[in-house]
């Protein structure tokens, strides 16, 4: 028998008991109008930017000088996976917009990401996955009123400041409706 196998199956466990709780979205005053300044190019296809919980933190902290959308999923989530296709329509139909898509599975699955998201049409994002065996509390830690379930989506500010927080599924509707000036 493995020796990582009782480990690894409670902290996926422990994974999937902590981000499946239900939470209530909120969100913060209307964001600033889109600027003139073009987003960053989305991740090359088939590339994922794997990342460790610092460089998350300060990915989520930077002012990045334009809008940015961030959405916080998981291949096993099926509110995730269903939204995903939204979120693709959403970063074609909003170029200024840069839309980063962070993955929350556990390391062993970072491979399956790039086909996940090609199958699902999703494109025009930068693709980022978290390298952590426990990305609940990673998350807590870097954000302290996490709310313990995925789907989560923010909406940043060009000063770095988050304008609305969902914990929950969004439609491109609602983010477009949402970043009007």
């Amino acid at each position: 028998m493995n020796p990582w196998w009782p480990r690894s199956l409670s902290a996926g466990t422990a994974l999937v008991s902590a981000l499946t709780l239900a939470a209530c979205g909120t969100a913060a005053p209307a964001p600033e109008p889109p600027s003139t300044t073009t987003a960053p190019s989305a991740t090359p296809p088939g590339e994922v930017e794997v990342v460790s919980e610092t460089q998350l933190a300060a990915l989520l902290r930077e002012a990045p000088g334009h809008l940015r959308v961030v959405n916080f999923w998981a291949m096993w989530c099926p509110p995730c996976v269903k939204e995903l296709s939204g979120l693709g329509q959403f970063a074609e139909e909003h170029p200024e917009v840069e839309l980063v898509l962070v993955n929350l599975d556990l390391p062993g699955a970072h491979g399956r990401i790039p086909r996940f998201l090609e199958q699902r049409g999703v494109g025009g994002a930068r693709v980022v996955a978290l390298d952590s065996r426990d990305p609940a509390t990673a998350m807590h830690q870097m954000s302290p009123d996490w709310p313990d379930a995925i789907p989560v989506t923010w909406i940043i500010r060009a000063d770095g400041t988050v304008a609305a927080r969902y914990a929950r599924a969004v439609t491109p509707e609602e983010l477009s409706a949402r970043i009007a000036p």
